[in-house]
Order: structure tokens, then C-alpha cells, then sequence
């Protein structure tokens, strides 16, 4: 009774209608284009435009940490998305970080702290920020990718942001797009949003595609696909799935 009427604060969003806050793991296939999406949104949310050009996106502060580029290449990706244009003064990069149980989780508070309007931080890839326990597993893989997600999660919960955690694929051939996600049933299992970038089903091609299919579901969100162009390293929803599978 007395939580009937408790006075709960409105989800925050990293992006409205894509990304609330919490932790949310995007996945998809090798040279798919993750990593320009990611700038793409993050350079949205710091100009405050429309995110894949389809949702609408206040400004704020943002935070890309590259683990698996350097500056060069996290410069010609952006010359590529930004070609005479100003650069997003509100979205801070790294290319080196910690991992979590060595400083990592310490590094992102005090950024936060610091950046009282931030909405979204990108961690690109998890595997190179979760802790490293040498390539041997304890026994519990599940309970050890779980505990990683929480101590991540316990950050974003605390500054009302927005994780979005970038990963990679297992070779698994699976029914359900979830457990296509590398690691255990752990990762998925302890995340609020799950996203997948995938190419549409008849694009058997291993380089970078021009489309993609991106599908989402979790805790605060409904469930949704779109259909996405690459336009000028611009990831652009071009329908809505589901809208397109009633008609």
C-alpha cells in the first residue's frame, strides 16, 4: 500500500526509447559497424539530435571509452561522420581504461562525478573492462559474467546513466537472438536493455554491410526491430519492423 503511492523518480535515457538507464549490452557480428554506431549516437546525443535519425534526443554528456582503437583510427571514423563539420564538444573519449577490478570502476565514478549531465557512457568491448581472471574461469562462468554485470550496473543505478556495453557474437547456432551474445547466459541475464545488430536475412556477406537489422528488448523498453541504412558511416532506421510485418 504504501508503495502505491511512493513518489519514484521517472527513468532517465541515455536515448529516449532506446537506451534507459542501467546496463544495456549491444551485440552483433564482427565489421557489422558497431563502433561507428556508437559515435553515431553519441555524437547525436552531444548535439542533441535525433538518434538514427528516428528518436528523438535531448543533448547531454557522453563518454566513449575505444578499448580496441587507437586516436587514429577514432579520428578517421569521425572525420568520416563529421567531413567539415564542429565536433561534439559534450563527448569525451578513451582509448585506455582500466579494467574494473583494477581501477576501472574507481575511473568511471569520477567521471560521472564530474559530469553531473552526463546520459550515456559506451564501453567498447566489455571483454577488454570486465576483470580479468587470467582466461581461467572459478567453475561458475555464469555466476562470474552475472557479478561482472552487476558491478557495472551498481554505477549506472547510482548516477541514473546509461552502460551500453559493446560485444562480440559466439559461434552458436541459436533460435533465440539473446544467446547469441558472447559469454554466458550471465551477461544477458543481469543487463535491464539487450540489443542486437544483425544483418538482414538474406545478407550472407562477411564484410561491412549497408544495412542491418536492429532488434531490442528488456526490463523498460518493448520489444522492437528496425531496418537500418549506412549512409555516410550514419546508421539511419528506415522502418519499423513490426509496423511493417502487421501491414
Amino acid at each position: 500500500a504504501s508503495l502505491k503511492g511512493e513518489q519514484i523518480p521517472d527513468i532517465r535515457w541515455g536515448v529516449p526509447g532506446l537506451l534507459p538507464e542501467g546496463i544495456a549490452i549491444l551485440a552483433g557480428a564482427a565489421k557489422l559497424g558497431k563502433s561507428y554506431w556508437s559515435l553515431a549516437v553519441l555524437c547525436q546525443l552531444g548535439e542533441g539530435q535525433e538518434a538514427l535519425a528516428y528518436f528523438p534526443c535531448p543533448a547531454g554528456d557522453g563518454l566513449y571509452i575505444a578499448l580496441e582503437d587507437g586516436k587514429r583510427r577514432l579520428r578517421d571514423r569521425l572525420k568520416e561522420l563529421l567531413p567539415g563539420k564542429a565536433w561534439p564538444a559534450r563527448i569525451d573519449y578513451e582509448t585506455r581504461w582500466p579494467r574494473i577490478n583494477d581501477g576501472g570502476d574507481e575511473a568511471l565514478q569520477a567521471w560521472l562525478g564530474q559530469h553531473p549531465e552526463a546520459r550515456l557512457v559506451i564501453i567498447d568491448t566489455f571483454a577488454l573492462f570486465k576483470p580479468d581472471n587470467g582466461g581461467k574461469s572459478r567453475g561458475d562462468v555464469y555466476a562470474e559474467d552475472y557479478a561482472a554485470i552487476r558491478s557495472v550496473k551498481e554505477i549506472a543505478d547510482q548516477y541514473g546513466v546509461c552502460i551500453l556495453l559493446i560485444t562480440h557474437l559466439n559461434k552458436g547456432d541459436h533460435a533465440d537472438w539473446v544467446n547469441t551474445m558472447t559469454g554466458s547466459t550471465g551477461l544477458s541475464g543481469a543487463a535491464d536493455t539487450l540489443l542486437n545488430l544483425a544483418r538482414p536475412e538474406n545478407d550472407s556477406s562477411t564484410h561491412t554491410s549497408q544495412e542491418s537489422v536492429l532488434k531490442l528488448t528488456g526490463r523498460d523498453v518493448m520489444d522492437a526491430a528496425w531496418s537500418l541504412r549506412r549512409e555516410g558511416g550514419w546508421w539511419k532506421v528506415i522502418g519499423d519492423m513490426e509496423e511493417a510485418a502487421e501491414e
